[in-house]
């Protein structure tokens, strides 16, 4: 399982300690992936949109994964649009949720 987690700051990653435990204690079963869209310099993960790494990231899973989108509505709108019609993601494997 690939987690992408995007928020702005370093300080909104909620659960970040359980998420980045979780990892490390699971490292071939759960990556976890942060992207900051307002980081600082220092910050050295990934930056921008969460839609900026969906392509890279989900071309290194296995075939036929599955897709859990959950956030809010432009977000999950962009990120399907690219997993399913630029991508060519089957419907199917595409689950979203909205919370705004």
């Amino acid at each position: 399982m690939s987690l992408v987690f995007g928020v702005r700051t370093p300080e909104d990653r909620l659960y970040a300690d359980e998420f980045d435990a979780l990892a490390a204690s699971h490292p071939e079963q759960l990556q976890v992936h942060y992207s900051l869209s307002r980081a600082a310099d220092d910050w050295t993960g990934r930056r921008g949109y969460v839609q900026t790494h969906v392509e890279e990231l989900y071309r290194a899973l296995p075939d036929g994964a599955h897709v859990f989108v959950c956030g809010l509505e432009r977000m999950v709108g962009t990120v399907r649009d690219l997993l399913r019609k630029q991508m060519g993601v089957e419907r199917k494997h595409v689950h979203t949720e909205r919370y705004d």
